[in-house]
């Protein structure tokens, strides 16, 4: 007899116990992983669906810059004209404002030709008003001269 422990009615270790059912689970009856294999028609009434998508939205957004349209120099030459250009050029001036805040309201609108033609009148008005500021000094400073002239004289 061997020594040690007697046999119990154990299998010997190593192999597998026998009368088991095999490991792992057991089928359920479930369909096997994966896509069956497809079988196509080879009928002759085949239908082509064709798939578009829509054609993308484009939107184009232009903006122009409003000019200033004489703005500026409208506003610098009245302030000119108030302290020493002389007060009747004012008369060009003002408008000259007018108008240039309406050529601004039409390039805004988008009418550019009327703004232009707005913009240009104003220029004409602030050089007007500038040639008159000028020569209101110009015939100031001839009347004075002339009127000095006459009251002053060396002979007499």
């Amino acid at each position: 007899p061997p020594q040690g422990y007697p046999p119990q009615g154990y299998p010997p270790q190593g192999y597998p116990p026998q009368g088991y059912p095999p490991q792992g689970y057991p089928p359920q009856g479930y369909p096997p992983q994966g896509y069956p294999p497809q079988a196509y028609p080879q009928s002759q009434n085949a239908t082509n669906v064709v798939v578009v998508q829509p054609n993308p939205v484009v939107m184009t957004v232009t903006q122009s810059y409003v000019g200033d349209y004489y703005l500026t120099m409208s506003i610098i030459v009245t302030v000119m004209c108030f302290m020493c250009l002389g007060i009747p050029s004012l008369i060009c001036t003002i408008p000259a404002i007018f108008l240039s805040l309406a050529a601004r309201e039409e390039a805004l609108r988008g009418n550019t030709i009327l703004a232009q033609q707005k913009g240009n009148m104003s220029l004409g008005l602030n050089i007007t008003a500038v040639v008159c500021g000028i020569l209101f000094y110009v015939v100031l400073i001839g009347l004075i001269v002339g009127v000095q002239s006459t009251h002053y004289s060396y002979y007499g």
